[in-house]
């Protein structure tokens, strides 16, 4: 990855169970605690106006990056998903003894939020949450492909091909309400 340079946040890394959990923060410590999660195909720098803002406001405010996200790196398998990912961050919240955290999360992040609610809902003062699946919702038939395919080492090989392309092209395009809106083929970059 890039290097991520800014005045306002920095990029900390939290040992967890094994793990090394990448976490953009800003804000002082000791500050009430905002914690954003992203969904997919995204990372914490999809918050970084966010945080700023929050900061801003006085909040100290963490956004790690999700296993297979970005920068966090896990020891094995069975350290991604939506169930072990909230695992990662309780234990995490557990460690830093935070508490009153306004919880934000949007996508696959708003199933994790779920999950860590559940886990230790005595943590959380507020949450807000957007567009996020709920239960077994996840993967949708779509993505299990691309996980299967991932599994099977098969996935840069697809990208590289282009069938990657092909067979998303469709799924992202019937996901826009006002699909005049889509740029033609001819104009894709």
């Amino acid at each position: 990855m890039t290097a991520f340079k800014s005045d306002v946040i920095n990029r900390v890394s939290y040992q967890v169970n094994g793990a090394d959990l990448s976490v953009l923060q800003a804000g002082k410590v000791g500050n009430p605690v905002a914690l954003l999660i992203h969904g997919i195909p995204a990372n914490a720098l999809l918050w970084t106006k966010t945080i700023e803002a929050l900061s801003a406001q006085g909040y100290f405010v963490v956004a790690p990056d999700l296993p297979g996200f970005g920068e966090t790196n896990v020891t094995d398998n069975s350290q991604y998903g939506i169930q072990a990912s909230a695992n990662l961050l309780n234990d995490w919240i557990v460690v830093q003894g935070w508490k009153d955290i306004w919880l934000v999360a949007h996508d696959i992040g708003g199933g994790v939020a779920q999950g860590l609610m559940v886990a230790n809902e005595a943590v959380f003062q507020k949450a807000t949450i957007s567009n996020a699946i709920t239960a077994d919702t996840w993967p949708v038939p779509a993505m299990q492909g691309l996980i299967d395919a991932a599994n099977a080492q098969q996935f840069e090989i697809a990208a590289e091909s282009g069938m990657l392309a092909e067979q998303l092209a469709p799924l992202v395009r019937a996901t826009f309400v006002n699909q005049q809106q889509i740029i033609p083929k001819e104009f894709n970059l």
